[in-house]
This record gives structure tokens, C-alpha cells and sequence, in this order.
């Protein structure tokens, strides 16, 4: 077992020369098969490397004796501190560029996904109002129908008394047809009153979609916004 001069409590007390057969400074090549293009080293292979300089030193001390390295063995287990920092600190590092890594991806994933959610919004939104259009529309044509119905049973009511008003009517059937006129008429404006009360009720739907379809609007717009 080597150790150092001045008692360093670090690699001394991994710095086993038992069980390893290593060439001086010789870095497994399982370190650096994963990442080819950028030079590696873990805690692991500087405890590797320094096995491996230990049994050349202690080959050195068995031909020429252990003051025939006295000097060099400080510097060298200085130099492998260093290189087991900077191993430790490359491990470190390793782990927070791949944490890092990991939330680009994550990031770029929401990204495309709030790209999809717009799309999926404005879709959304065109097909609303394609709709809505379509519906004003149709209550629109029946609003007219109805307002059209109903001036032809006003115009048919007038044209009713006026003939009645000015045609001589015999006195054995004035009364039943005045009572006939008169139902009619009854009838007429029965079926006005509730044409006008439908086109009441189609005018508030259609300012009720009015009012939907612009809360759609704003919801969608304010959902398009967030993302």
C-alpha cells in the first residue's frame, strides 16, 4: 500500500495496489465508449488509474527501493486529487446537463402541444360561428316568412271588411254571414297574434346567439392568449 507523505486521507485510502493489473494511465475504454466524441472520466477510473500507477511504483520500489521514488510519489497523488475533482465535478455536471436536457424536451413537448391546443381553439371557433351564421340565418329567412304571413293576413282581414263594408249583403243572410266574416277574422288575427309572438320569441334566440356566440369569442381568444 502506498501513501502519502503528508497523510492525504483521500486517495490514500483507496490507493490499493491488490487485484488490479492495469498499464500506467490506462483509461477504460467502457468510460468513454458512451461519449466517443467528448473526452470522459468518472471517480471510478481515477481509483482505476491510480491501482495502476501504485503497481508501477510498487514494481519501481522492489528493483531500486523506496527512496528511488520518494519525490515523484507526492506529486503524483497530488495530481490524482486533482484529476479525482475534476472527475467528480465532470460527474456533477453531467448529471445537471442531462436534468437540463430533460426539461428542453419537456418544454419543447408543451410547446408543441399549446401549438396544437391553438390550432384545436381556432378550429374550435370557425366551426362555432360557422354554425351560428348558419342558424341566424335560418332564423332570419323565418323571421321574414312570418312577417310576410302576417302582412298577407292583415291584408286579407282589410280586404275582408272592406267588402264587407261595401257590398249589399240580402237581409235573410246578413247575419250568418257576418258571423262567418267575423270568425274568419277572429281566426286571422288568433293566427297573427301567435306569428307574433313566435317572431318575439325567434328575435331573442337570435340575440341570444348573439350573446353566445360572443362569450365563445372571448373564452377561446382568452384560452388562445394563455398558450
Amino acid at each position: 500500500m502506498l501513501s502519502h507523505p503528508d497523510n492525504s486521507p483521500r486517495l490514500t485510502r483507496r490507493f490499493s495496489l491488490e487485484g488490479v493489473n492495469k498499464t500506467l494511465v490506462n483509461f477504460p475504454s467502457e468510460a468513454l465508449s458512451d461519449r466517443p466524441s467528448t473526452p470522459s472520466i468518472s471517480v471510478l477510473d481515477v481509483y482505476d488509474i491510480a491501482a495502476s500507477i501504485g503497481k508501477e511504483f510498487e514494481s519501481i520500489i522492489d528493483k531500486y527501493g523506496p527512496y528511488s521514488v520518494s519525490n515523484l510519489m507526492p506529486k503524483v497523488i497530488s495530481v490524482l486529487e486533482e484529476l479525482e475533482d475534476f472527475a467528480t465535478k465532470f460527474e456533477s455536471e453531467g448529471r445537471e446537463i442531462i436534468t437540463l436536457q430533460t426539461a428542453v424536451h419537456r418544454l419543447e413537448l408543451e410547446k408543441l402541444e399549446r401549438k396544437e391546443d391553438q390550432k384545436r381553439h381556432k378550429k374550435e371557433l370557425e366551426q362555432i360561428e360557422e354554425t351560428w351564421h348558419s342558424e341566424v340565418q335560418e332564423l332570419s329567412q323565418l323571421i321574414e316568412k312570418l312577417k310576410e304571413e302576417n302582412k298577407q293576413l292583415k291584408d286579407a282581414i282589410e280586404d275582408n271588411e272592406a267588402s264587407i263594408n261595401h257590398s249589399p249583403i240580402p237581409a235573410c243572410s246578413a247575419n250568418s254571414t257576418n258571423v262567418e266574416e267575423i270568425q274568419l277574422m277572429i281566426r286571422l288575427k288568433e293566427v297573427i297574434d301567435r306569428q307574433k309572438i313566435l317572431i318575439r320569441s325567434l328575435r331573442q334566440q337570435l340575440t341570444q346567439k348573439h350573446v353566445d356566440l360572443d362569450a365563445v369569442r372571448i373564452s377561446l381568444f382568452a384560452i388562445i392568449l394563455v398558450f
